[in-house]
């Protein structure tokens, strides 16, 4: 129904609907069964009959065998991500509702609904009401003609931090009708609260003209997720104010067995990222062993406090482990700064260390040779080592210290975690532990 319509079209056409439901959070909810269908990660969509756009004609299903929790929808729905086969460490997460069909779907598979009703993929809602235009042909979210002088909102939250994901770009679709000066709909958005900013501000969300498709970066980027809102208001002195807003305002069609991608309202995509990346070592030309004393030309003396009780300095058996100045210079910013310095070259190319445990400085030069760590289960081994790789100047071991000490956080370890990250310049694992914080300690509404 178009908002200019007289009082008496009106009138006989709300006794006639029975299609609309009110849905607001003050209102009992409706009696029929509302379910909720989630996607597991391996779900494979089985072809529905009748047409299919092009789009979903040409879709791969298996490319579904890759999704992977990624996060939660208002705290309860799983998301599911997909990675990006053509970008190392990128992932890409996707959901859109389609009014028509009153549902939402993931990741552009069409062939299965993801959430069933608005409602239900919403985080909470107040007098937000679903209209059947069926003389009109439309379908749209309004206010409720009952509250018609209250503003109306919608809420989703889209929560990327139980798959370690981080937010690289936003772009979203978000349709909306205005049909009088005096109404607005404001659209806005909202990071997840941290440690330092325990509760973000939303920011509103400005249109081009012509459009509803935002590019909303900028509002997210590198954060674990946000809340979009939707906010409509406006009227006071017209009986159909109600319908000054509109959200997500589609045709009715003559058949229900397709749609198209222009068809959904709204419509979220996120390109995301680990949290914590950890990147490859760099490649080295020669092929060669640790230790190997034939081809080594560079040896590293370690001098323990169990070497040097009872020692007399000038007699003193210090351990030797026979490397290559090629692999270490290449993988470590230290060794590589040591060895152009020719500062090494009058001590017979060789480095006497102290301060780093036998067990330590093993696993690290292991790592520059192999790229391979040993089953390490405890946390002060893993903070050792993460003290070393910084000290070294290793970072790729530094990350994947990081990487190990995410998991190990706990509420007892968080502050001395914190400290020793900021020593050691692990910012992705101090990123880590601001949300640690959010995530396990506060309910977040």
């Amino acid at each position: 129904m178009d908002p200019s319509t007289t009082s008496h079209e009106i009138t006989s056409y709300d006794n006639q609907v029975s299609e609309s439901v009110n849905l607001d959070s003050h209102s009992n909810e409706p009696l029929q069964s509302l379910t909720a269908i989630v996607l597991p990660p391996n779900f494979i969509p089985t072809k529905s009959q009748g047409k299919k756009n092009s789009a979903t004609q040409n879709q791969n299903t298996n490319v579904n065998t890759s999704y992977k929790p990624g996060g939660l929808l208002n705290h309860k729905y799983p998301l599911h991500v997909v990675p990006e086969d053509l970008k190392q460490n990128v992932y890409k997460h996707r959901l859109s509702y389609n009014t028509l069909f009153d549902a939402y779907y993931e990741n552009g598979v069409t062939d299965n609904r993801y959430i069933s009703t608005w409602h239900e993929g919403a985080l909470r809602y107040d007098n937000i009401y679903y209209k059947i235009e069926h003389d009109w042909e439309k379908c749209y979210l309004s206010r409720n003609p009952n509250r018609e002088l209250d503003p109306g909102e919608i809420l989703w939250r889209f929560d990327y931090r139980s798959g370690k994901f981080t937010i690289s770009t936003l772009f979203l679709k978000l349709q909306h009708a205005i049909f009088n000066d005096e109404a607005i709909v404001e659209w806005s958005i909202s990071t997840l609260p941290t440690k330092s900013n325990a509760n973000p501000i939303y920011q509103m969300i400005k249109f081009e003209s012509n459009t509803y498709i935002v590019d909303a970066t900028s509002f997210v980027k590198g954060e674990y997720g946000f809340t979009l809102r939707a906010h409509l208001r406006g009227g006071k002195s017209s009986h159909i104010s109600w319908q000054w807003t509109q959200l997500f305002r589609c045709n009715l069609k003559g058949t229900f067995d397709f749609f198209l991608e222009e068809d959904y309202g709204l419509d979220v995509k996120a390109e995301l990222v680990p949290d914590i990346i950890c990147d490859p070592l760099p490649e080295v030309k020669h092929d060669v062993n640790l230790n190997d004393r034939i081809t080594s030309d560079f040896i590293i003396y370690l001098k323990t406090n169990e070497t040097d009780k009872n020692e007399d300095n000038s007699n003193l058996q210090m351990l030797k482990f026979y490397v290559h100045s090629s692999i270490l210079a290449a993988r470590s910013d230290y060794f590589r700064a040591l060895i152009d310095s020719h500062m090494i070259e009058s001590n017979e190319r060789s480095l006497v260390l102290t301060d780093i445990t036998q067990n330590s400085l093993e696993i690290m030069l292991s790592y520059i040779y192999t790229g391979a760590l040993p089953n390490i289960t405890m946390y002060d081994k893993w903070v050792e080592l993460l003290y070393d790789a910084s000290r070294f100047l290793i970072p790729t071991l530094i990350q994947r210290c990081e990487k190990a000490l995410r998991d190990l956080l706990d509420n007892d370890n968080l502050e001395a975690t914190e400290g020793f990250a900021k020593e050691c310049g692990a910012n992705q694992l101090l990123r880590c532990c601001e949300m640690f914080v959010v995530e396990n300690s506060e309910l977040i509404l």
